[in-house]
């Protein structure tokens, strides 16, 4: 992506790397002319580019627009629609609206065969037939999810090691990244026990007191239930509702405080769906 975006003339010489074939020969100065990997602005470019093509484009291709300006997050895009022909007007108008800047989307998965029509083979994230039973999970952003069934899913691998520290603890919290909120009773349970670590004044590769080892251990080993975790990711059951509420739930202790908001919806035919929101 950040190769395809040139950068002003008058900043070229910021970015600018010396290079030489052979210890023998001279150094040369190369400059770089588009956005590169690393630099503090690059994400900022590569973005604000995005935004700048979605307003130009926004009379010719505007839903393909509108989804460029708040469906991407730097590289990647997830976005839909309530029917098939306004999402498959909508990818084309994406596809042919990026093509003007000469960037190509890839790794495109869906949950409808139809919409994975007429993409080469090679830009595709998966090979998907959802005819058949498929339980192929697909993940973006860190956020689990099987198209066949449309249902968000929880990956988690904790750390294999005997000996645990604070270190290894802090190693295993990091990868409850949830960024739809979907664990919160449990990374709540793992920050109060890292919090206990720091009042007790442990350093980071000091084993642990058997109480606390075998308190994380249990805690560890119970992550393995989540990967049966699975939660519908449309919150309508792909039902038109005639009436939805919004039913809210909060408590709170002295160790924490938490909320969960659920959808209830209600089709034409009464069949009433709940949801977490």
């Amino acid at each position: 992506m950040y190769r395809q975006i040139l950068v002003h003339e008058d900043d070229r010489r910021f970015q600018l790397i010396l290079w030489r074939n052979h210890p023998s020969e001279e150094l040369e100065a190369y400059q770089l002319n588009t956005v590169t990997y690393g630099t503090t602005s690059a994400p900022y470019l590569a973005t604000k580019c995005l935004q700048g093509l979605a307003s130009e484009g926004a009379t010719k291709y505007p839903l393909g627009a509108n989804v460029l300006s708040k469906n991407f997050y730097v590289d990647d895009v997830m976005a839909g629609s309530d029917s098939l022909s306004q999402t498959l007007e909508m990818r084309d108008q994406l596809n042919s609206l990026l093509k003007t800047a000469g960037l190509t989307l890839r790794k495109w998965c869906a949950n409808d065969q139809n919409l994975l029509k007429n993409i080469p083979t090679e830009d595709l994230a998966l090979q998907l037939d959802l005819d058949i039973d498929n339980v192929t999970q697909f993940k973006t952003l860190s956020q689990g999810w099987q198209p066949k069934s449309d249902m968000f899913t929880i990956h988690v691998q904790p750390t294999k090691t005997e000996k645990i520290t604070k270190r290894t603890a802090l190693s295993d919290i990091s990868q409850l990244f949830d960024p739809l909120g979907f664990l919160g009773p449990v990374v709540i349970t793992a920050k109060m026990f890292l919090q206990k670590l720091w009042a007790c004044g442990y350093d980071w590769d000091t084993q642990l007191p058997n109480d606390l080892q075998t308190e994380w251990s249990k805690f560890r080993e119970n992550l393995n239930y989540l990967q049966d975790v699975k939660i519908d990711r449309h919150i309508f059951g792909h039902r038109i509702p005639t009436s939805v509420q919004v039913h809210a739930f909060a408590d709170a202790s002295e160790k924490g405080y938490g909320a969960a908001i659920y959808i209830r919806a209600v089709n034409k035919d009464k069949i009433v769906t709940v949801r977490l929101l």
